[in-house]
């Protein structure tokens, strides 16, 4: 018999594509009008996400039986030249994910320096560099982060 799929499960994959979003947000400042892009471009690219999920639901759904779905997890792989053109994909696409995070979360990091908050040593990261004002030591600090995060060797943990 077949099983369904708990909530759970379908927020474990919807999740990561909203969380990206999140970029866009936190690279905000570069914005000419922040307050009217960031809604608009928020709520367009969620609306985008669930267009694409839903055109990858329908193009799987027309193209493999039922039984393949619930019995085989990479059912694209099969079909493709090569297996390694998704996994390439998959790689090239967390890669730009976890750019995406350490360069927005260092813009975020600077952007809580500068708010002058009774942290200590956190005004350290408010400095950015001569040309672009880029949050150099904020991508030092959540580059070690991340790097920390990943040592443990169980993200869960993180999680």
């Amino acid at each position: 018999g077949g099983s369904t799929c708990s909530f759970s499960t379908i927020f474990g994959i919807i999740f990561p594509a909203m969380t990206g979003i999140m970029e866009g947000a936190n690279l905000s400042g570069d914005l000419k009008d922040p307050g009217s892009a960031i809604g608009k471009g928020t709520i367009g690219a969620v609306l985008c996400s669930i267009l694409v999920y839903i055109i990858l639901l329908l193009t799987l759904a027309s193209s493999f039986t039922r039984e393949t779905l619930k019995e085989n997890m990479t059912p694209m792989q099969d079909l493709t030249p090569s297996k390694y053109i998704i996994v390439v994909g998959i790689a090239i696409s967390a890669g730009s994910s976890a750019l995406g995070s350490v360069f927005g979360g260092s813009r975020v990091l600077q952007a809580l320096a500068r708010d002058d908050l009774p942290f200590p040593g956190l005004s350290f990261f408010a400095k950015g560099s001569l040309h672009g004002d880029e949050p150099r030591r904020a991508v030092m600090m959540t580059w070690l982060i991340a790097q920390l995060c990943c040592f443990i060797g169980d993200l869960d943990i993180v999680s």
